[in-house]
């Protein structure tokens, strides 16, 4: 069940990085040459907040 919560957060903390960078007209990843994708700073900033929160709220849920 740990592990769906994981992934649950992962996936809509992601979507908010790529909603929340459109609108600020910015990159999401340092190097997009590169082999594996990378978050810029503020990218994995606006990541962290949300995936808590995310988090918190899936493992409130499922553990009610």
């Amino acid at each position: 069940m740990e592990q769906n919560i994981i992934e649950l957060a992962t996936e809509l903390a992601h979507r908010e990085v790529l909603k929340e960078m459109h609108q600020r007209g910015t990159s999401v990843y340092r190097d997009e040459q590169e082999e594996v994708l990378k978050y810029t700073d503020e990218a994995q900033e606006i990541f962290d907040k949300h995936y808590d929160e995310y988090y918190s709220v899936a493992n409130e849920f499922m553990n009610t």
